[in-house]
């Protein structure tokens, strides 16, 4: 998986989610964590409280436009949104 360093919007690697089929599969619990304590360790928060909630991370902007490039967005027929709190 990637994610971007704080300084320079370059991809640096984060931990994989588990893909093994013959293990348990992750929960959404532990996603979630891996991907805030990537946020975390790579610095790129704009705030200190990253666990817990949405965080917004610098690039935020241009990782949302890279999932356009996925093909697993490219090939779905059905996309759920939530829109942020005011």
């Amino acid at each position: 998986m990637l994610g971007f360093d704080s300084e320079s919007a370059n991809p640096i690697s984060c931990p994989p989610v588990n893909t093994d089929k013959n293990q348990k599969m992750t929960t959404k619990d532990a996603i979630r964590e891996q991907a805030w304590t990537a946020i975390e360790q790579a610095g790129a928060a704009h705030t200190k409280k990253v666990h817990d909630r949405i965080p917004h991370f610098r690039s935020a902007e241009e990782a949302a436009l890279r999932i356009f490039e996925l093909d697993i967005w490219q090939n779905a027929q059905v996309i759920k949104g939530n829109p942020d709190r005011p």
